[in-house]
């Protein structure tokens, strides 16, 4: 309860700030994070859109863009949005919501395919490994499957 409220607070400001520059991606970015704290997300996907027109980073956007997908169980619009993000260069969470997506689609070998090359890219992340741990919890008999690359 007390973070809708902190949420409701700052959209105001984020309001506000759009009056005086509507074109502001940042302020856009910030209302689209508020939305989605609040579970709105077809309001918090409108707003991450606008934050693009305006200039916000394409990658993380479209990754944002497809995370309020998959809360919306619209798996293959994540799964566009995630990777059109990806055309436009290697960006990890992109690749993490891909993984969501197959383990979402009870597709589990592809999803730790996915998290190895992540833990190849970015070994030592605290988050990949979770998600591993999570996938292989849930999935006991894929864990022998587990691809692996050299470093």
């Amino acid at each position: 309860m007390r973070k809708r409220k902190a949420f409701e607070k700052a959209i105001v400001l984020y309001e506000r700030a759009l009056r005086f520059d509507p074109g502001n991606s940042h302020a856009w970015h910030g209302k689209a994070d508020c939305l989605r704290g609040m579970e709105k997300y077809p309001s918090a996907i409108e707003a991450w859109e606008i934050a693009l027109e305006h200039g916000m980073d394409k990658r993380h956007g479209l990754t944002r863009i497809g995370d309020s997908y998959i809360n919306l169980n619209k798996l293959d619009l994540a799964e566009a949005s995630y990777r059109k993000a990806i055309t436009m260069g290697y960006y990890k969470y992109a690749y993490l919501g891909i993984s969501k997506i197959h383990a979402r689609k009870d597709h589990p070998r592809k999803a730790l395919e996915v998290l190895s090359m992540l833990r190849h890219w970015e070994s030592g992340d605290q988050r990949i490994s979770e998600e591993s741990g999570r996938l292989l919890e849930r999935y006991p008999e894929i864990a022998q499957s587990t691809p692996t690359y050299a470093n």
